[in-house]
């Protein structure tokens, strides 16, 4: 049986999505790590170089923004990329 696509599959981080994401409020600031934890979680093709670029844009939106919890969580999870 073919796998359905699923919401991660659609992802294709532009850079106004994760820069949308990172202006609201609580937990959708939260949402653009929770996305890339789960490409690397899942492990498929492309989903590490995806993740990646969604941590990369996720700190520099961080960092512009003043955002020091999202920034050391991206921080974090970029270093564990190696």
């Amino acid at each position: 049986m073919a796998r359905q696509p699923g919401a991660l599959d659609t992802l294709r981080t532009p850079q106004s999505l994760v820069a949308e994401l990172l202006e609201g409020h609580g937990r959708n600031r939260l949402l653009a790590l929770e996305w890339a934890d789960r490409l690397l979680d899942r492990g498929e093709a492309d989903d590490r170089s995806r993740a990646e670029k969604l941590l990369h844009k996720a700190l520099d939106v961080a960092r512009a923004r003043g955002y020091a919890q999202i920034q050391r969580r991206a921080e974090r999870a970029l270093a564990s990329l190696g």
